[in-house]
């Protein structure tokens, strides 16, 4: 049998819901819980002189908003759009020009880590060899992984496929330590 309540707040009639709980319906006295917010105080009504006085404090703030813009402001913003290039950063950031400029330091095996070839073929190589490890044959992923070459650069080793390999963090340190006798 479904039963009728009458809603506190709004005085609606409202009926128990099909997938209600038997408890959860004998207590219920709010159709909804905006309902229970608004008697109970923790909804707030905004009335008429609170929109206005908001409305009066937001001209204040920012006198722009809901105004139209004159065309000559208009023309030149979309000129400034259109100037723009979208991904890349403007022109007073970029080498010399940025504020933290420290005179072109970066060594070249930064440069050579950074690049995005080196990053598709590591990334190549791990799925290869399937995000294992090739010494203890443990998974792994993100930060966990190594894309080691078998002969260092340094030794003349280069970025074939087949001389590079992936090893976990712990067998990589192990791996550069054996040459750094030869070295």
């Amino acid at each position: 049998m479904i039963q009728n309540k009458i809603c506190k707040n709004c005085k609606k009639k409202f009926a128990n819901p099909l997938n209600g709980h038997p408890k959860e319906w004998e207590n219920r006295e709010f159709c909804s819980t905006l309902c229970a917010n608004i008697y109970n105080g923790k909804y707030c009504v905004r009335t008429e002189a609170v929109r206005k006085k908001q409305s009066e404090f937001m001209k204040e703030k920012a006198p722009w908003k809901g105004k139209h813009l004159p065309q000559y402001l208009k023309d030149k913003l979309s000129i400034a759009a259109k100037n723009r290039k979208i991904g890349t950063k403007s022109g007073f950031q970029k080498g010399s020009k940025h504020w933290n400029w420290q005179g072109g330091i970066s060594t070249e095996k930064d440069k050579r880590i950074n690049d995005t070839h080196w990053k598709y073929l590591r990334k190549q190589i791990y799925k290869r060899d399937g995000w294992t490890c090739q010494i203890c044959g443990k998974h792994c992923r993100g930060v966990e992984i190594q894309c080691h070459h078998i002969l260092p650069a340094a030794l003349g080793g280069t970025d074939n496929k087949s001389n590079l390999e992936t090893l976990c963090n712990k067998h990589h340190r192990t791996a550069d330590r054996q040459f750094l006798y030869i070295l």
